[in-house]
């Protein structure tokens, strides 16, 4: 159908109206400087607010068609009422309300105090803040009606045949294990909240940087026995044929959500006082807890939802990497380059640069043939044009075309590459450091060193450093052990304040309302409110801590702890070990494998040190022999 409509339009416009179509449909930049939401706004005021909830440019002309365009005033009053009518429709995908990015705990309370103050007629004095645990995973609309079940992304893609539309079908599904849940007096309902991956083995939820796509989960992906989706909801926009806009419903009012482990939980939350201690406690909770970072938002009104809203919005986010100096910077150097593209013409012009940490055969100047170097990350982020044409003028002398075919060879056997490989290298010694900046290390198998950095951008360029100042395998395997990935070292300030009371409600538990019958561990603990004069470290703790849903881990490379069952058969014992396996070997058989380890007294690590017993290999694998370090 679609493809007939194309093919019919295609033959009815010119040339020029079809490079604009395809613009559109591709959702390529204009080139004129003109946004989707500039070219609405010259057909009415309202429009964007109607486009934001429907998604669909024939609802939109048919709603403002018959509004008069002669008086500004009217059209404005019409406007306005127009904008405050628009609601959220079952199996319509909408544009969810976003968080405005804080940079700091002072920003946030002082943006939180001028809004609340613009509200209410400058009047601060009962301003509560809520505070949430922001989850790294994929922003998603669920609908329901009876039995049928829909997805969208935040952008509008639907992700409907990942999940199952029939929830009494396809029992491995995503949709049919919901069902399974709700109560049977819910008939319909949207909700709006964060998509997670779920590990079957570890029992806890992971980042979206793991190697499972949960946007594309079904019963075909490898990884299902391993991993499944989870959905943590945020808010009830519309329930039982109620349109819940604009103020959402809050925890109160979830008892008709169920709680299934692994498959979906309530977001939980508390509120405090406006104040930066409040914003610091809670967040230094949470980022030692290795979550993506904090939400906070308006707690008194309570905060009205405004589908595709940011600025001004009474939601607010924080996180370590928007905050200057609590994220660890790594000083890499430069071993490569990739050449710059545009279309099919390749720029001599090196844009983007690939990254490494230097082995710890040797930190002296004089021993620079004994030291290897494994690639790290690329990145091009962060460097204005000024400063890549003076990278490209101080080192274009010195690049060298990198044989990929034939790689840790040769002229570059110092160099240890995998999968990512550059177009150019260039020797250490006539080479530059960069300071780079990240969210969190992940695991990846393109570079050697068996990780790289998350958005990685470049923060200064080290003049004052050469290749033995660089960061080094140890150190980052150390940096990897200690912030389990997230890279976090340092913490927000805590300014104690003395002046008035913080009033802080918890919500501790919810009715067990799921048909299953674990799906809700605190079904006989009443839900208490507490008043305290200031929120202590330990107050803070239980609050976040008293919640159903598990808490994520950084990333697959952290350390998983085992109880040892015996411990008259310590084997193993003071003895560290690493395993090493290839893709031949499942999951299941590492952990097993690990299990025993432990059974019998052993430590597992996932990367070696001086003070490894062991490197455990299945298969001398090209990461084992570019380390040489097999000695059986």
């Amino acid at each position: 159908m679609r493809l007939q409509v194309l093919r019919s339009l295609l033959q009815l416009t010119t040339a020029l109206e079809q490079k604009w179509i395809i613009r559109l449909i591709v959702k390529r930049d204009s080139g004129c400087g003109l946004s989707g939401k500039s070219i609405l706004k010259c057909f009415h005021p309202a429009a964007v607010s109607v486009f934001e909830v429907t998604q669909d440019l024939l609802p939109l002309c048919e709603r403002i068609a018959n509004i008069p365009s002669s008086n500004i005033s009217m059209l404005t009053g019409l406007a306005n009422d127009l904008s405050n009518s628009v609601n959220v429709t079952l199996f319509v995908p909408f544009r969810p309300m976003l968080c405005e990015r804080a940079n700091s705990g002072d920003m946030l309370v002082n943006a939180a105090l001028h809004l609340y103050g613009k509200q209410n007629q400058g009047d601060t004095k009962g301003l509560k803040l809520l505070f949430e645990t922001k989850f790294d995973g994929e922003r998603v609309q669920l609908h329901k009606s009876s039995n049928s079940y829909r997805y969208w992304s935040r952008n509008g893609l639907e992700w409907t045949t990942s999940y199952g539309e029939d929830g009494t079908r396809d029992f491995d599904r995503l949709s049919a294990q919901l069902h399974c849940g709700f109560a049977q007096h819910v008939t319909d309902c949207i909700l709006d909240g964060e998509m997670m991956i779920f590990s079957n083995w570890s029992k806890s939820i992971m980042s979206k940087s793991t190697k499972f796509d949960v946007k594309r989960s079904s019963y075909q992906n490898p990884e299902i026995n391993n991993y499944q989706p989870c959905f943590i909801v945020f808010d009830i926009l519309y329930l039982n044929s109620q349109v819940c806009l604009p103020y959402v419903y809050h925890i109160n009012d979830f008892k008709p959500i169920p709680i299934i482990d692994g498959i979906i939980y309530v977001s939980k939350w508390y509120t405090a006082s406006a104040r930066q201690t409040e914003v610091a406690r809670a967040f230094n909770h949470l980022v030692n807890d290795h979550q993506e970072g904090l939400i906070v938002k308006i707690a008194d009104s309570p905060s009205p939802y405004l589908p595709g809203i940011r600025t001004d919005s009474g939601w607010w986010k924080i996180k370590p990497d928007y905050i200057q100096g609590l994220l660890e910077d790594l000083d890499c150097i430069i071993v490569g380059g990739y050449f710059h593209h545009r279309g099919n013409k390749i720029i001599t012009r090196v844009n983007h640069f690939l990254c490494a940490v230097r082995g710890d055969e040797s930190t002296s100047e004089d021993n620079l043939n004994l030291t290897r170097f494994y690639t790290f990350c690329k990145v091009k982020s962060g460097l204005t044009v000024k400063q890549l044409k003076e990278i490209n003028k101080l080192l274009g002398k010195h690049w060298k075309v990198y044989d990929k075919k034939h790689p840790n060879s040769s002229s570059t056997e110092w160099l240890c590459v995998n999968s990512e490989r550059p177009d150019v290298w260039i020797a250490p010694q006539s080479s530059l450091v960069l300071q780079l900046h990240g969210a969190e290390l992940i695991q990846s198998d393109s570079y050697s060193c068996g990780m790289t950095l998350r958005f990685p951008r470049v923060v200064a360029i080290r003049y004052d450093k050469n290749w033995c100042d660089s960061l080094s395998m140890s150190e980052l395997i150390k940096l990897n052990t200690e912030t389990e990935g997230k890279l976090a070292t340092k913490r927000l300030s805590i300014v104690p304040t003395f002046s008035g009371l913080a009033d802080v409600q918890h919500q501790h538990s919810f009715p067990d309302i799921s048909n299953l019958s674990n799906s809700c561990s605190n079904t006989n603990q009443s839900s208490g409110y507490h008043t305290l004069n200031e929120t202590t470290e330990q107050q803070t703790t239980e609050l976040f801590i008293n919640i159903d849903e598990p808490l994520a881990t950084s990333s697959p490379i952290k350390q998983r702890k085992i109880d040892i069952y015996h411990e008259h058969l310590n084997y193993f014992e003071n003895h560290e070990i690493c395993l090493w396996l290839s893709n031949d070997i499942e999951l299941n058989k590492k952990i097993e494998y690990e299990t025993v380890i432990r059974h019998y007294g052993g430590v597992v690590v996932q990367n070696p040190s001086e003070s490894t017993f062991c490197i455990v290999v299945d298969k001398l694998t090209l990461k084992v022999k570019v380390k040489y370090i097999f000695n059986l």
